[in-house]
């Protein structure tokens, strides 16, 4: 999901909003300190976001890939599973 959400968004403007469907924001909760250490993310930041995520907070996830998380359930799904 992190790849596709990426691919999405890769000509927005840093800190643009990206609506996302609480379906697809729960396959975000998957991730693992060690799933973005293998996108380039350094160990810390990596436990740190993976870590709010857990806890349903998406703010420090959307800074380190320059968008800002808004849910919307009318939000087109992502998720192909």
């Amino acid at each position: 999901m992190y790849n596709v959400i990426k691919e999405a968004t890769a000509d927005y403007p840093v800190g643009a909003e990206f609506l996302i469907h609480k379906v697809d924001a729960n396959d975000l909760i998957k991730l693992r300190p060690s799933d973005l250490e293998s996108l380039g993310y350094d160990l810390g930041v990596a436990e740190g976001v993976s870590s709010a995520v857990r806890e349903q907070d998406f703010g420090p996830l959307g800074r380190t890939m320059g968008i800002r998380f808004v849910f919307n359930s009318d939000a087109p799904r992502l998720a192909t599973h």
